[in-house]
């Protein structure tokens, strides 16, 4: 018997060639920050458009692009770009709620500051299976969230639509910053009359 992926779902873990210094690291944590649910956030929602972290989003841009070439392999008459960017802030006890960003293509998330044997990022299918078999042992088939461990310099690129959420966070001060992004040139056809000029 074969089986066959079908459809898969792309997500990207990487180790960045980039070690934030101190003043990346104070200005990110020097941020105001507002309640968020569960956690906290930036109220500067366009961190990444700042001087202070250039060079960490010339090092994400390289990953967004590389993750996009791949995965959706487009044609030269389009282009992503990294539209907004905040930072979050998860304490011992708090957690971030399953969400999916809207508005968005790829999402991502670099970890400034992460417990490597604790912290993970879930992911969850969002749809509900007919039936209930319960598993003997889990995989992609059968799964119905699943999730990667995270550790400090690691970046996260996903399809913006897909579910993901933090479960509490047991120790350490949690510090992550998440990015949306969007295409730019002309999408789809004219002679399909789905062509979009943006």
């Amino acid at each position: 018997m074969q089986i066959h992926n079908l459809f898969p779902t792309a997500v990207s873990t990487t180790d960045l060639d980039y070690t934030i210094d101190n003043s990346e690291f104070d200005f990110i944590n020097q941020q105001e920050f507002q309640d968020n649910r569960h956690n906290h956030r930036s109220v500067d929602s366009y961190l990444l458009e700042k001087n202070e972290l250039s060079s960490l989003r010339n090092e994400i841009n390289k990953h967004v692009q590389m993750y996009f070439k791949e995965v959706y392999q487009p044609n030269d008459h389009v282009s992503l770009h990294i539209t907004q960017s905040w930072c979050n802030k998860t304490y011992p006890g708090e957690m971030h709620h399953k969400h999916a960003h809207t508005n968005s293509i790829i999402s991502g998330v670099y970890y400034v500051s992460a417990n490597a044997d604790l912290d993970r990022i879930w992911f969850d299918k969002g749809n509900v299976d007919s039936l209930q078999i319960e598993p003997v042992n889990f995989n992609s088939y059968n799964a119905t969230s699943w999730y990667f461990p995270v550790h400090s310099g690691q970046l996260v690129l996903f399809p913006s639509s897909l579910l993901h959420y933090v479960n509490v966070v047991e120790k350490d001060v949690r510090v992550s910053l998440s990015f949306n992004t969007f295409v730019k040139g002309s999408i789809g056809s004219e002679f399909l009359l789905s062509e979009l000029n943006l």
